[in-house]
């Protein structure tokens, strides 16, 4: 799950900078992280949340057809809450 760890602005091209990265094979965290950091400040947060389970790798997940994709975790024995400034 993507999103933000504080209040965000309204970036009109945050989604395209972050489906040009996805489509070019950057893991779905690192694109999500470069367009947060692109459009906004540094005063911003980013957030990633995501699970894993014996068998999967959520951290190196990319788009579908640019890359590794995990198995998704049925019944997850890890979470991982990631955050940074843009």
């Amino acid at each position: 799950m993507l999103g933000f760890d504080t209040i965000c602005g309204d970036s009109g091209d945050r989604g395209r900078k972050f489906a040009e990265r996805l489509n070019s094979g950057w893991t779905i965290r690192d694109a999500w992280i470069r367009a947060c950091t692109e459009t906004e400040d540094s005063d911003t947060d980013w957030a990633d949340l995501r699970a894993d389970a014996s068998g999967t790798d959520t951290f190196n997940d990319h788009w579908h057809g640019k890359g590794f994709v995990s198995a998704d975790p049925v019944s997850p024995t890890s979470r991982f809450y990631l955050r940074g400034a843009c």
